[in-house]
């Protein structure tokens, strides 16, 4: 699923001519589940912020289908 989300948001965000995507993880009891998905998903650690060029972006593979 967090595939097919970046993937889809990456599409949005270039659409309308954006060159990064910049999120931020705060670390708490609950989001320990998601401690790696920003270098899973293929940001860079930039200082605390975790950036996405989506001009090098490359779609992960996923199985889900919007229509």
């Amino acid at each position: 699923m967090e595939e097919f989300i970046v993937n889809q948001m990456v599409r949005h965000l270039r659409q309308r001519g954006l060159k990064r995507l910049v999120g931020e993880y705060l670390p708490t009891p609950k989001n320990s589940l998601v401690k790696n998905l920003y270098p899973e998903m293929g940001f860079a650690d930039c200082s605390g912020r975790w950036e996405l060029d989506l001009e090098k972006f490359e779609e992960h593979k996923t199985f889900i289908r919007a229509h």
